[in-house]
């Protein structure tokens, strides 16, 4: 797998060979965890002692069966999935659509004519994330009527995803499956109601593929609060995984843990982003 551009790509791809450095470094300095057992982990570590570090992983991508689970074997390390129930064939998210479009769109959409998409036609770097910032920031409904649009421009979705027997294969090699909720809504734009739902429709599928219950989330788009922490708590929910990049202490709320995000970088340019991410809390 060949590394993405962060200018132009929501979502870029980390190269397969960093990876591979990176998961050798983290094995070699670090202690590697499933993350269900990471808040313990961090809570009893004694001075001078590896640092616990767990390795997560969002969304449906067929890449988790095929590139990134054989190597997680390979290297004998634990990891934990966090993914929603199986998308419909054909079926994308509002992301990955507008990724699609994005230098073949119309200058303006029907949902957002406000929104001038000049700069994403032509590929303008870090366009796209001005508009993808945007989007994620709409209420849900006008979120939805823009994802409708850009679903319209794509067409049906022929990627290969992650479908319920890939996401059962990781649970039987021994990964740890989390729950991203259905429709990937940043929860905190959500009333009370809508909420809850999100919290609980689809968990119960995805808990009949892996065999078990789900008590751990990724927040979408690692956005929480709160409030949002709270009504994960009311819904069962054991321990929840953010994007902010704070360290681990005896004072993290179980359901407000934060993450480092891997990019595609020098691997000591990586080290140096993990190191303050654990040691002074936001890099």
């Amino acid at each position: 797998m060949l590394p993405g551009e962060r200018e132009r790509e929501l979502v870029p791809a980390l190269a397969t060979r960093e990876f591979e450095e990176r998961l050798a470094l983290l094995g070699e300095r670090y202690r590697l965890v499933p993350a269900s057992q990471l808040l313990r982990a961090a809570r009893a570590r004694r001075r001078r002692e590896r640092i616990p570090v767990a390795l997560t992983f969002d969304d449906d991508l067929r890449s988790h069966v095929e590139v990134t689970a054989p190597l997680l074997r390979q290297a004998d390390a634990p990891a934990t999935f966090f993914v929603g129930p199986p998308l419909d064939a054909g079926d994308a998210f509002w992301w990955e659509d507008l990724q699609a479009v994005a230098e073949r769109c119309p200058p303006r959409l029907v949902s957002l004519p406000d929104l001038d998409l000049t700069p994403l036609n032509n590929g303008t770097p870090w366009a796209i994330h001005s508009v993808a910032g945007m989007i994620e920031r709409l209420g849900p409904d006008k979120r939805d009527e823009v994802a409708a649009e850009l679903r319209v421009l794509v067409g049906p979705d022929t990627r290969r995803r992650l479908d319920g027997a890939g996401i059962a294969s990781l649970a039987a090699a021994g990964f740890e499956v989390g729950f991203h909720t259905r429709r990937h809504y940043p929860l905190p734009t959500l009333d009370d109601d809508r909420l809850a739902r999100e919290l609980s429709e689809g968990r119960d599928v995805l808990a009949e593929i892996v065999g078990r219950r789900v008590t751990m989330i990724a927040y979408p788009h690692g956005k929480a609060d709160a409030r949002v922490a709270l009504a994960a708590r009311s819904a069962g929910y054991e321990i929840g995984f953010t994007t902010r990049q704070v360290r681990i202490d005896i004072r993290t709320n179980p359901l407000l843990i934060g993450r480092t995000e891997v990019h595609s970088a020098p691997l000591d340019a990586f080290e140096k982003r993990l190191v303050l991410a654990l040691s002074a809390g936001t890099p």
